[in-house]
């Protein structure tokens, strides 16, 4: 085996100085570094100065000589992380057997697999008591049947209750020893000896029934979570070539290892009315086709969208229960009811964090905590680059988008992030689609509804809270709801795009064009007949069918067109044709839109007007329409009725309480009465009381991306500790005019 590691491991041309040879090279002297390394022998004195174990290693040979006596009984797990850790452990432990002669240890690494037959002979050995000390990765944990032990012995800490209950599953000797070894500089090792001292007591009955009963039991509330699983090495490398869960705001994956953990917090997430009232209630239920196939269905509680939900035929039972829950995890994501914060944090982020290095002394260093990545350096003034040893300047790469004042402040400018919900569900490829209701509370003025629109994504949208939006003289709420799942084929899904487009365009009042494929979402307009006030109610399941409440006739009204001529045969049929109705008095696609607020009978185009006579302008509309329009040649009825209109909002920023949102007429009133001939208008085909809501678009958007940002935030870095509502503000910049900002958090 020596002779072939010491020969190349491939054939690279020497002639050229390529990538390959420079890897060859790398890994021909590692090899020979590690073939030629002197180690020395574990010296476990610790008053030594020959002293070259980590204290916690020869703490673990000293708990384990405390069971010498019981030798011929004993058998023990140490519980750890890291697959090299149980690795090194073992190689250590055997290199000190002088210490421990009764130790006979072996190391069990995950992921389990019914078909290892290393694995299988470890936990035989184990079994049979040919080994009796097993050093495992969480396979043990979860993973596998042990059987009865002495010693549990946590040489890394548990991160939930959950894992806890694992633990004192695998406690399940006579006279059995549960031991935890904690870091006293650490703050979770005094986290979790809090934890211990106070767990209540229905906490502490919970975990006894779900340690001693395969079935398990409902969990409490206050149950202690984290979203922060771990794998051992081993099980991510599989993990990497397995099925998951994506969840698109946070970028977490579910696994089927993670599926168990899920179901528990997913009940302990649920409302005191849906949880069982009594605990001890078993989730799981095993059946046995064959003694060698085991199936498990979880039961779930009464007001839950499915009352079993039945997995598929597993070899062991601990497999089944984990099918089970992988599979209810997939049917609650499917319906939108699987919250970001259970899925684990995405490892990605683990990855790009660093350790803080914090000295505790002059020659102890310990590292604690994340921050976030070094900022790359300011770019340098064309007066100060750099220059080499001849004299040449050494190229700096400059941003583009970088403006001489910045250069000569250093201060730098970065794009904004995007968040990770709008990245994931342009990857989503399937026919379901989630609508989220948006309603306005401001229709206390039955002349100038706000019709709810349908705000429709590939993914579900999570849970958003209300938003304040302000106008002239007061602030209004808007709902966001979650709705029944809906199903589109391709020929409505088309229909959505193109009436999405269109109201795009007209917010905008500027051309946009987007491929279905890359749209983020879609928009939909409600029928008066639906209940606005179901879109104010708390969403709980069942979520609100819409599907019925679709105008699909205004739907394909808007997508065909975007300009119909008015109906001016009669004065009744136009002044029916004008109700809830956008005018523009231009026939072109991007131009001012009016509200029409009534058919004025008493007015005509030849009519002095008031306003126009005040400010010096042409007497009627006839004379300004040929002072300001090409090629006005007159109308065919100077005797038609005007139509009175107002300003329709365009793009303002409704979430700041001090932006001017209205502009006063000359006599100081709000509103100053406008007029146009019908005649030289066209009726736009979204009603005005859809495009009011549709005004609003651009506005919740921002505080929806606030929200999913805040909320990645939040869970990267801070494990969803921290409200919400005070991250926001205290990211919030003075400048940006919002209603709460860190100079105000810091005041209140």
């Amino acid at each position: 085996m020596d002779k072939e590691l010491d020969s190349p491991l491939y054939e690279v041309d020497n002639s050229v100085d390529s990538p390959e040879k420079q890897e060859t090279n790398t890994r021909r002297n590692v090899y020979k570094s590690i073939k030629n390394w002197t180690f020395t022998i574990p010296n476990l004195d610790i008053g030594s100065r020959g002293f070259n174990v980590s204290p916690k290693i020869a703490s673990l040979v000293q708990i384990l000589q405390c069971f010498q006596k019981d030798a011929e009984k004993f058998r023990g797990i140490v519980l750890v992380r890291r697959r090299i850790t149980a690795l090194a452990i073992v190689e250590v432990l055997r290199t000190v057997s002088g210490h421990l002669p009764f130790i006979r240890v072996e190391a069990l690494t995950g992921p389990w697999a019914h078909d290892n037959i290393s694995q299988l002979s470890i936990l035989k050995d184990f079994t049979v008591g040919k080994c009796n000390l097993l050093v495992a990765t969480k396979i043990a944990e979860d993973g596998v049947e042990v059987p009865p032990c002495s010693c549990i012995i946590r040489y890394d800490i548990f991160d939930s209750s959950i894992s806890y209950a694992h633990t004192c599953a695998l406690a399940n000797g006579p006279e059995c020893h549960l031991v935890f070894m904690l870091d006293p500089n650490s703050d979770a090792g005094r986290r979790t000896v809090r934890y211990l001292a106070r767990m209540p007591e229905d906490l502490k009955h919970w975990t006894q029934l779900a340690a001693t009963r395969e079935t398990g039991a409902y969990p409490p509330a206050n149950m202690l979570q984290t979203a922060d699983y771990y794998h051992s090495d081993s099980e991510e490398d599989v993990n990497f070539r397995s099925e998951y869960i994506k969840d698109p705001t946070m970028s977490g994956k579910i696994y089927a290892d993670d599926a168990v953990n899920v179901v528990y917090r997913y009940f302990s997430s649920l409302p005191s009315a849906s949880r069982p009232t009594i605990t001890s209630r078993a989730i799981f239920r095993f059946t046995s086709p064959s003694p060698s196939v085991h199936v498990c269905t979880i039961i779930f509680p009464s007001g839950s969208p499915f009352s079993t939900v039945e997995g598929p035929p597993s070899a062991s039972t601990i497999a089944a229960k984990r099918a089970a829950c992988f599979k209810a995890c997939k049917q609650l994501h499917a319906l939108g009811l699987l919250p970001y914060q259970l899925f684990p944090r995405p490892k990605e982020v683990a990855r790009r964090l660093r350790p803080v290095a914090v000295f505790i002394d002059e020659e102890v260093e310990q590292t604690k905590g994340d921050i976030l990545p070094t900022l790359p350096p300011a770019p340098l003034p064309p007066s100060h680059v750099p220059s080499g040893e001849d004299g040449t300047n050494i190229p700096t790469v400059v941003p583009e988008a970088t403006s001489k004042a910045q250069l000569a402040s250093g201060t730098r400018c970065y794009k904004r992030k995007t968040p990770e919900f709008w990245k994931n569900i342009l990857e989503v490829k399937h026919s379901t689609y989630y609508p989220t209701i948006i309603t306005v509370d401001r229709n206390s003025n039955p002349s100038k509804p706000y019709r709810p629109i349908l705000f429709i994504t590939r993914n579900p949208l999570p849970v958003i809270e209300e938003i304040k939006l302000h106008f002239a003289a007061t602030h209004s709420l808007t709902y966001l709801r979650p709705g029944h799942p809906l199903q589109f084929d391709d020929q409505k899904l088309s229909l959505l795009h193109r009436y999405t487009l269109r109201a795009m365009r007209a917010i905008m009042n500027k051309p946009l064009n987007c491929a279905i494929e890359e749209m983020p979402y879609f928009l939909a307009p409600l029928d008066f007949a639906w209940d606005i006030e179901t879109g104010k109610a708390q969403s709980r399941w069942p979520y609100p069918d819409v599907s019925d409440y679709i105008p699909w006739d205004l739907v394909i009204y808007a997508a065909e067109q975007h300009l119909v001529p008015l109906r001016t045969e009669s004065l009744e049929s136009l002044e029916e044709d004008i109700k809830d109705a956008v005018v523009q008095d231009w026939w072109t696609e991007f131009t001012k839109r009016y509200d029409c607020m009534r058919l004025r009978r008493d007015l005509n185009p030849l009519t002095p007007l008031d306003d126009l006579a005040k400010a010096k302008n042409p007497a009627n509309l006839v004379e300004v329409c040929k002072a300001k329009r090409k090629g006005f040649e007159g109308l065919v009825d100077y005797s038609q009725p005007l139509i009175e209109v107002s300003n329709l909002p365009g793009i303002t920023n409704r979430l700041s309480p001090v932006v001017k949102t209205f502009t006063p007429a000359s006599n100081g009133s709000l509103y100053s009465a406008k007029f146009v001939i019908p005649e030289l208008c066209s009726k736009f085909t979204i009603p005005a009381s859809t495009m009011r809501t549709l005004s609003l678009i651009p506005s919740i958007m921002k505080r929806v991306d606030d929200t999913l940002l805040v909320r990645e935030l939040n869970a990267m870095y801070f494990y969803n500790e921290i409200d919400p509502s005070a991250l926001q503000a205290a990211i919030t910049a003075p400048s940006a005019g919002l209603e709460t900002d860190y100079e105000r958090l810091e005041l209140l």
